[in-house]
């Protein structure tokens, strides 16, 4: 599964860029875009101030496809904005944006 905060336009550039939709090597069961996103409220740490910002509750997969058995258990969110794993930390593992 692929989940971008992009556009599905531009999502679907730079997929096509890196040679991953049409490569053998990947198969993907869908592209998620940031229209399955939606907006909460955190607070920053070490502060009381907050702020708003989109997150990719994977709450959304697991429910939507049962079958496959996804769940916070088997689920590793890579992502460069550790702010996205708002609704799921014990699955968020940060690295340098691309």
């Amino acid at each position: 599964v692929v989940w971008s905060q992009t556009s599905w336009r531009w999502l679907e550039v730079k997929l096509t860029e890196l040679g991953m939709l049409a490569s053998p090597h990947y198969r993907f069961c869908f592209v998620l875009d940031r229209t399955s996103m939606f907006s909460v409220v955190s607070t920053r740490r070490g502060t009381q101030k907050t702020f708003k910002h989109q997150v990719k509750p994977l709450e959304i997969i697991w429910r939507k496809f049962p079958q496959y058995r996804w769940s916070r258990r088997n689920t590793v969110h890579v992502d460069d904005l550790s702010r996205n794993f708002a609704l799921n930390l014990e699955c968020g593992l940060k690295i340098k944006a691309y």
